[in-house]
């Protein structure tokens, strides 16, 4: 195992420290930094005496530290809850035995550019990793939806049939979500898979007017508007 330490100022101790240091370094009096570089900056600016200094261990395979480049981002009082990995190809190990799949339902990269995750995947990642179940990143442009009359088994993905369905689908979408993401949600729904979020209430949420009338139907106070 690679043992390396990591510099952080906690929040209490931030809380603590007196209104001219708080402004001589706005920008770095933060839960945590995020890297190494950045703790010779804080130190540097808020002058912690070494007994105010905290460090914490980071124990992993020195390949796995080297090789997906950690960038640590939330940190408790004695452990990091967060490596943040740069390198996406962390996000994509597989679990041998896991307890539950979950497919987390993307857009994906833009045309032409690499793929990138944000703060929200990578957290469901990691922290489903430590339960044992599986979280699997696909990109909805990715799918074609069979539908004939033997009714809507049939679903491929990369262009090959998908042939064990996840236990659970949770759609990270967004207020761009198409029309094609949406029939992604309802073949899933219609196929048996329980859908996170489904399909009605995408719909609803993306109208703000739906979303108000949908609120009155069910007593919801809300103030009026125009």
């Amino acid at each position: 195992m690679f043992h390396t330490q990591i510099f952080y100022l906690t929040k209490k101790k931030a809380n603590e420290m007196s209104a001219e240091n708080m402004q001589a370094a706005p920008s770095t009096t933060t839960e945590h930094v995020e890297s190494h570089e950045e703790m010779a900056q804080v130190q540097g600016e808020l002058a912690l005496p070494v007994d105010e200094k905290k460090f914490i261990e980071m124990n992993v395979p020195k390949a796995h530290f080297e090789k997906y480049q950690f960038k640590p981002q939330v940190i408790s009082e004695n452990k990091i809850e967060f490596y943040n990995a740069q390198d996406v190809s962390y996000y994509q190990r597989e679990l041998k035995n896991p307890v539950l799949t979950v497919w987390l339902l993307t857009h994906g990269p833009a045309e032409g550019k690499p793929a990138k995750m944000n703060y929200t995947q990578k957290r469901l990642f990691e922290t489903a990793w430590k339960m044992n179940i599986q979280v699997k990143i696909v990109e909805t442009p990715r799918f074609d939806l069979v539908v004939s009359q033997e009714g809507l088994q049939h679903i491929l993905y990369n262009g090959v049939k998908v042939e064990k369905l996840p236990d659970a689908v949770l759609p990270r979408l967004g207020a761009k979500i198409n029309y094609f993401s949406m029939a992604v949600v309802r073949q899933f729904e219609k196929m048996g898979v329980l859908v996170l979020n489904p399909q009605d209430s995408l719909e609803i949420s993306r109208d703000k007017l739906y979303t108000l009338q949908t609120r009155m139907c069910h007593n919801f106070f809300f103030p009026s508007f125009t």
